[in-house]
């Protein structure tokens, strides 16, 4: 079992939020990820949101050919 407290998890969330406007993206901005269902999934997301990118996730269980439906239709 693994805790984290509310303040930490801001923290993390505002720290990948910056990160990911360091790296160019921004408020409408579709970010894409295929991850496993994690606590970094969930701050990825939450960093996302905190920006106002659109989250999209894709399944790892997802096959290659459908990546490219999967982020038009996003």
């Amino acid at each position: 079992e693994y805790d984290i407290s509310f303040a930490k998890f801001t923290d993390d969330v505002a720290s990948l939020a910056d990160g990911v406007k360091r790296a160019g993206l921004g408020a409408g901005d579709i970010v894409g990820a295929m991850m496993v269902n994690s606590e970094e999934m969930v701050k990825c997301w939450f960093a996302s949101m905190w920006i106002g990118a659109v989250w999209a996730p894709m399944h790892v269980s997802s096959f290659v050919v459908y990546f490219k439906s999967i982020l038009i239709l996003s």
